[in-house]
């Protein structure tokens, strides 16, 4: 039921416990609108508050900083004379003889190439692709079946995608067979291209009319003989 709103005079005055619970529930309710309220405030005082910000906590960072460092500091020292291998690949230093100038990357493991050497090999897939012409996947086609080749389920890496979209036709999962169907890889590029229905719809057309006019081109030429 609504009721109106008394008038100040005849509320009951509340307790102290209830003034309290009221003064903790604005001072969250302020908490909670801090960041709404410092994106409108004006751009000198954001930057003000910024730098007072730096200076109350620059000494806590600076010891947060160095401890972190050290723990770089000794991984490079490590790294300069070998390799450090983790689950999800492997650490590598390269050196330039002339300046002695060593880089430090990092290797990564995909899931694929992790899973596929793993005991029953868990997520690993096959895909068919009859008369491969790509080159860069032949060594991912299976030892013991011919033109079967390897992929992990959810792996997203250059080689899987790759070999998702040459064997299209095969695919067996229908969302996957829906996520790669308006994608193109040509054999000459390094990069696929992904076309809108649209797209599609209008290539098509154009690959139709070729045919229709090369068979009609082809006719008329029979009929002059």
């Amino acid at each position: 039921m609504i009721q109106k709103k008394k008038h100040p005079k005849y509320r009951k005055p509340m307790s102290k416990q209830e003034k309290k619970k009221l003064k903790q529930a604005i001072q969250l309710k302020e908490k909670q609108n801090l960041k709404k309220i410092l994106y409108s405030l004006p751009l000198d005082v954001k930057k003000k508050i910024y730098y007072f910000a730096v200076q109350l906590h620059f000494n806590k960072w600076s010891l947060q900083h160095k401890e972190k460092f050290s723990k770089i500091h000794s991984f490079i020292n490590i790294t300069e004379n070998n390799t450090i291998d983790l689950d999800n690949g492997k650490w590598l230093t390269t050196s330039n003889d002339n300046n002695n100038d060593k880089r430090y990357y990092f290797s990564h493991k995909h899931l694929c190439s992790s899973n596929v050497r793993t005991k029953g090999q868990p997520n690993i897939l096959s895909v068919f692709i009859h008369s491969n012409i790509y080159e860069e996947i032949d060594f991912r086609m299976w030892s013991n079946i011919t033109d079967h080749y390897w992929v992990h389920e959810k792996c997203r890496c250059k080689m899987c995608d790759k070999i998702r979209l040459i064997g299209y036709k095969d695919l067996r999962d229908p969302k996957i067979k829906k996520k790669y169907r308006n994608i193109d890889w040509p054999i000459w590029s390094e990069q696929w291209r992904v076309k809108s229905d649209s797209q599609v719809k209008y290539d098509k057309n154009i690959e139709r009319r070729i045919v229709r006019n090369t068979i009609q081109y082809m006719k008329n030429i029979s009929l002059q003989k």
